[in-house]
């Protein structure tokens, strides 16, 4: 499979070894997709972030998952 990234073949490989995906599994990443982006709109100010501001809020999330 590593060797099929960016391939037309790493779905089928990945099906062969993984199986195919719940229907139930595809539904929750479709929600969870669009709440983040609904999340991100919201909470944005629409510029850029510097690395800084990057880094301080991955570090903020860091330290919730802890």
């Amino acid at each position: 499979m590593m060797t099929d990234i960016s391939t037309p073949r790493f779905l089928l490989g990945s099906q062969q070894v993984f199986g195919n995906v719940e229907s139930s599994l595809v539904d929750l990443a479709k929600q969870l997709l669009t709440q983040a982006a609904s999340r991100s709109r919201d909470e944005s100010s629409g510029g850029e972030l510097s690395a800084f501001e990057f880094a301080k809020q991955a570090e903020n999330e860091f330290e919730y998952y802890r």
